[in-house]
């Protein structure tokens, strides 16, 4: 099931760039420099500040390592565990998981700017503040993408 959980900064709310008719949220994501992080959801553009604290690095790095250990010791796909864009449609959803899981049969989404299509699994971390917040995409969003 694919759930994305609001990423939020220091436990504030994210800023959301309202947009000019002419131009698509997903249009100003295509155009940001490469290290921004930002998101579409709904195609509404979110950015979230600066990089993660270093807990959730540590996190982030230890749980995608072991996970890697074992997909790789079984040959069971890829897991990416570094920034990497995730279109989930062609036009109003891009996210940016902390982790995710592509199986060998759907490795082919993977293209050089991110991943066309929905992982087979993501983990986002989120800090024990964060646990009682809605999620942005309800249950069942996989379906449509």
């Amino acid at each position: 099931m694919w759930r994305f959980v609001e990423l939020l900064s220091t436990f504030t709310l994210m800023e959301t760039m309202m947009t000019d008719q002419q131009e698509s949220a997903m249009d100003i994501f295509k155009s940001l420099p490469e290290k921004t992080r930002a998101e579409v959801i709904d195609g509404e553009l979110f950015f979230m500040p600066g990089a993660p604290r270093l807990k959730h690095q540590r996190i982030v790095q230890s749980l995608g390592d072991a996970l890697r250990a074992f997909v790789n010791t079984n040959t069971l796909g890829e897991i990416i565990a570094f920034q990497c864009d995730v279109y989930l449609d062609e036009n109003k959803n891009v996210v940016q998981p902390d982790i995710m899981f592509i199986s060998n049969k759907n490795l082919h989404k993977l293209e050089d700017n991110g991943m066309k299509g929905v992982p087979d699994m993501i983990i986002e971390i989120v800090a024990q503040q964060q646990a009682c917040l809605p999620t942005c995409l309800p249950a069942g969003r996989d379906r449509q993408a």
